[in-house]
């Protein structure tokens, strides 16, 4: 027992003098009892000077550190850890690296000091692990840098399959937009794929009209019909991305209009959209909506607006094709229209000269009795009547078309010209039974007009009427004052107009039954005839009826106008220069009107400024549509005449700001569009547009004069000793 009891107290000796290891041994109350060779070399604290003192009053620190709380569950018989996390060292020691500034890192375990299982005091170990500190650190850093460049390359690879599922869907848009198809069934396309592609809830497609409101043309996603829904210019969330021109996301409170409305009622709470744009013209509104807020990413706005590039060039297009279609198919039908007409005109001449002929030659043969040859003639007169009219009906329209129909102007009563046109369609009527009614006004007075032409117009329209009735049918005539104007009534209770050709009944060579099984004979140019002499007269017509079967009314209504001059000579001079005395007299019959032309030619400006002058006008004048509209404001006329066809703003956009005035005096201004433009379609689009009357460029001053006066508001006014005209 000595002998292992010495060569035990030689180890520990050994340990103590020549150990890797820092030992501590304390007994009960702390006081430092062992303090080995190891401490002695890393702390410079010798142990002779260092035993038999208190730890804690040795190294106070321990006791602020909270490290003497190790030690009292030593003395409790607890063994203890230090966390290398939370405590580097027991003891602060230089580390043993000559270049390393830094305390040496300490792996510290306090035990318990055991007799026989009772505590008689501690002991604690300390290593020095700074190598292996410094090699897990190291190793710690390389795990993060390759954390960071694993997280680097799997954000990369999610970027590059992100950019390749984006191009892959953009190439699905950019084929799409490519295809030859309808723009609504582009639209409709569009919408599903964006609405597919970015996963939304809901693709909406709105395209601008020309007053700069949205019109919703393609959705998807919405249950709602929502199609042709109009968003007022400027409002809503389609129109802040219109006028911003550029993408834009909004989360909530979305800007008010017909249609955020009805998304917000859909549990819409975000909103994406971007401007379809072409060459600084805005078609309309791409836009995507989600059900929750911040769904919607980057890169979704990104493709959103790299789609849009690619939907509004593919919109433009569509446009481009739709309107050449449409204009190939405008062309093809005004080709089989052509055609038609000219099997009409054919079958209509050569009808009634079969008649002519064969009858003619059963005369030459001298075998007939004189009964049957009575009956020849009236058969030849009659069909050779029928050829004669249809031969100056295209003459009539030929002069229309090249512009060089006529009127002589001259006091026309008018009541005996109607009567005139009842005697010459009378029998026709009495031949079918039809009964005809006439409420003639006997002091409705002359009126300005050419009168043969009048009576043409009545006798074209009393002619409609017998033919396009049945027999035993009714047809009335009704004449009545409705200052400024006359208006002449015809009413039937013929087979009537469908709402579907209504639109056309005054369009030259079209008729509603074109076909060879027609009943009803007829080049189709009666009623074309009718609307451009009432027009000539500053008047207007227009056909009303309530369908197929149900009869039709025609209503002319013709201006009345009040000029100097007695005009008792009449019959002694040429009706044109009576007229051209009467209309540029100095006292004129436009006196006191207050008239605004607008002309970008100076020369026409010139012209109508002088002649309207004569007559007495107050003329004010302007050279563009935006010094039209300062004029208009500033001086409010009686009337207004504008040219159509002008630089930076035509005669159509000019009428449509004027109609738009918030003063109801300036916006119901009467207007006059003067134009070259003078076909059918140039007619009823400056109707459209909201002139009142439309007329041909050249004209006749008097034309021009009957037209104002017709427009005036109270009338020509009539000076003292004039007379009517």
């Amino acid at each position: 027992m000595n002998e292992a009891r010495r060569i035990q107290d030689a180890l520990l000796g050994w340990l103590n003098d020549h150990g890797d290891q820092g030992i501590i041994i304390t007994d009960e109350q702390l006081r430092i009892c062992g303090w080995n060779r190891w401490l002695e070399v890393h702390t410079g604290c010798k142990s002779r000077t260092i035993v038999g003192q208190h730890l804690l009053t040795v190294f106070p620190k321990l006791v602020e550190r909270k490290l003497n709380e190790y030690y009292e569950r030593a003395l409790q018989g607890q063994s203890g850890v230090l966390s290398q996390k939370f405590h580097k060292f027991l003891l602060e020691m230089p580390s043993t690296k000559l270049d390393d500034r830094e305390p040496m890192c300490q792996s510290v375990r306090i035990s318990p000091l055991l007799e026989d299982w009772k505590v008689i005091g501690t002991v604690t170990v300390i290593a020095d692990v700074t190598e292996r500190v410094k090699r897990e650190a190291e190793l710690q850093k390389q795990l993060e840098e390759r954390a960071i460049l694993l997280a680097s390359e799997s954000t990369a690879r999610g970027a590059a399959e992100a950019a390749s599922t984006r191009l892959r869907n953009l190439q699905f848009i950019t084929d799409t937009a490519l295809e030859q198809m309808s723009l609504d069934n582009l639209l409709n396309r569009i919408v599903k794929g964006v609405k597919t592609l970015l996963n939304t809830a809901t693709a909406t497609i709105l395209l601008a009209d020309d007053k700069g409101d949205l019109i919703v043309r393609a959705s998807e996603g919405i249950t709602d019909d929502l199609l042709g829904m109009r968003v007022p210019a400027g409002s809503g969330f389609a129109g802040l991305v219109a006028r911003e021109g550029k993408a834009l996301t909004i989360e909530n409170n979305f800007p008010e209009s017909p249609l955020t409305t009805v998304l917000s009622e859909r549990g819409m709470r975000a909103l994406s959209g971007v401007p379809l744009i072409v060459e600084t013209r805005l078609l309309g509104v791409l836009y995507i909506g989600m059900t929750e807020s911040g769904s919607i990413s980057d890169d979704d706005l990104r493709f959103l607006n790299l789609a849009g590039d690619r939907v509004a060039l593919a919109i433009d297009r569509a446009r481009l094709y739709e309107g050449e279609r449409e204009a190939r198919a405008q062309a093809e039908q005004a080709n089989q229209l052509k055609d038609q007409f000219l099997a009409t005109v054919s079958h209509e001449l050569r009808t009634p000269l079969n008649a002519i002929l064969g009858w003619a030659r059963m005369l030459t043969t001298r075998k007939i009795d004189a009964e049957t040859a009575k009956h020849a003639i009236e058969v030849i007169e009659r069909n050779a009547r029928s050829q004669a009219q249809l031969i100056d009906d295209l003459l009539d329209v030929s002069r229309i078309i090249s512009g060089k129909i006529r009127l002589s102007f001259s006091p026309v009563e008018l009541v005996p010209v109607i009567e005139a046109a009842l005697d010459a369609v009378r029998p026709a009527a009495e031949a079918k039974g039809i009964k005809l009614e006439t409420r003639l006004d006997s002091h409705i007075g002359p009126i300005p007009g050419d009168a043969d032409r009048i009576q043409q117009v009545v006798w074209n329209l009393l002619s409609n009427a017998i033919k396009f009735t049945g027999n035993e049918g009714f047809v009335s005539i009704e004449v009545n004052r409705l200052l400024p104007n006359i208006e002449i009534k015809i009413i039937d209770t013929g087979q009537g107009i469908s709402k579907e050709f209504l639109p056309f009944v005054f369009d030259r060579f079209r008729q509603a039954d074109a076909t060879v099984t027609r009943t009803h004979s007829g080049l189709g140019l009666g009623l074309a005839i009718v609307r451009h002499l009432v027009e000539l007269h500053g008047g207007t017509v227009k056909a009303e009826s309530p369908g197929e079967g149900r009869g039709a009314t025609f209503t002319v209504r013709l201006p009345m106008m009040r000029v100097i001059g007695s005009l008792q000579e009449v019959d002694e001079v040429p009706r044109k220069q009576i007229v051209n005395e009467v209309v540029f007299r100095q006292s004129a019959p436009l006196n006191k009107l207050r008239l605004l032309i607008v002309d970008d030619e100076p020369d026409s400006l010139d012209l109508l400024s002088t002649v309207l002058r004569d007559c007495g006008a107050e003329v004010f004048t302007a050279a563009s549509a935006a010094e039209g509209l300062k004029a208009l404001t500033a001086n409010l006329p009686d009337v207004l005449i504008s040219d159509i066809e002008m630089p930076v703003e035509d005669g159509y956009t000019f009428i449509r700001k004027v109609r738009e005035l918030s003063s109801p005096a300036a916006s119901e201004t009467p207007a006059i569009a003067l134009t070259a433009h003078a076909n059918a379609e140039d007619r009823m689009r400056a109707l459209s547009a909201g002139f009142n009357i439309h007329v041909p460029k050249p004209v006749e001053p008097v034309e021009l004069i009957l037209a104002i006066g017709s427009l005036a508001p109270r009338g020509i006014r009539k000076e003292p000793g004039t007379a009517p005209l």
